[in-house]
């Protein structure tokens, strides 16, 4: 049987026969990584992309950081430097700050947000009016009702 083994060192050993080869083999840890929530973010590792969402992958032991990519309507969480260890996992999770939307933060007057069921119309909580501003035709309905009852 005839092979080539190539080692870190980029010697070639020929093994003529039956034979013994000896080499350094290093173990590996797992670094795992996720998002909280789950969010479409890009994970990096040492400034490296490695995918969005979650990441689960081998590397030599020693430090690493990791930080997270944007996501829509979150924060994104302070990178963080973690150590991954031979033959064991390390779990990183990156914590997504929630980030009011549009509708959350409108205002009637520039400064005081509309409370939740009190709008500036009587009889119409905010909500509906808000939602109602999005399509239009449907406030022009709602009021229309209101004024015949």
């Amino acid at each position: 049987m005839r092979a080539i083994l190539t080692i870190d060192q980029g010697k070639r050993i020929r093994v003529e026969k039956s034979g013994y080869v000896t080499g350094v083999f290093t173990q590996v840890g797992y670094l795992h990584v996720t998002t909280n929530p789950p969010v479409p973010a890009t994970i990096y590792v040492n400034e490296v992309a490695m995918d969005d969402w979650d990441v689960w992958v081998s590397f030599a032991p020693g430090s690493y950081t990791v930080s997270f990519g944007d996501a829509p309507g979150y924060t994104k969480p302070a990178e963080q430097v973690v150590t991954v260890t031979a033959g064991a996992t390390t779990n990183v999770t990156g914590n997504y700050t929630y980030v009011s939307t549009v509708s959350e933060t409108t205002t009637k007057t520039g400064t005081t947000p509309l409370s939740p069921g009190a709008g500036p119309i009587p009889g119409f909580p905010a909500e509906s009016i808000l939602a109602g501003l999005v399509s239009g035709a449907i406030v022009l309905l709602v009021l229309r009702r209101h004024s015949r009852t």
